[in-house]
């Protein structure tokens, strides 16, 4: 099961493809002053593109979607939220939200 998983809930942004047979695929992190939305799409264009040495995935390769829903930014969350809510809506794959603080 492929899972893509974004974190936009703090100043980083965080973006990650996991797989239940061999744990995370690909994982990218970024920390800066700009807003997330100028930076997740490309995150995750890249993210997907690591897997099977290069091969890439696609979205519609995914088998559901995780989100971070806070405590955090309420900014940041809305283009997190927003953006696996659309993928995961052209894709017709389920989304699951993840508590910040039960993640830690």
């Amino acid at each position: 099961m492929k899972i893509l998983a974004l974190d936009t809930a703090a100043e980083s942004c965080s973006v990650a493809v996991a797989d239940s047979e061999t744990d995370a695929l690909s994982e990218i992190s970024l920390v800066t002053r700009q807003t997330h939305s100028k930076h997740l799409l490309k995150m995750i264009q890249t993210a997907l593109s690591f897997y099977n040495n290069g091969a890439g995935l696609d979205i519609a390769d995914m088998d559901g979607f995780a989100v971070a829903k806070g405590p955090g930014s309420f900014t940041g969350l809305r283009i997190g939220i927003s953006t696996v809510k659309g993928l995961a809506l052209g894709a017709e794959k389920p989304i699951i939200g993840i508590s910040n603080l039960d993640a830690i």
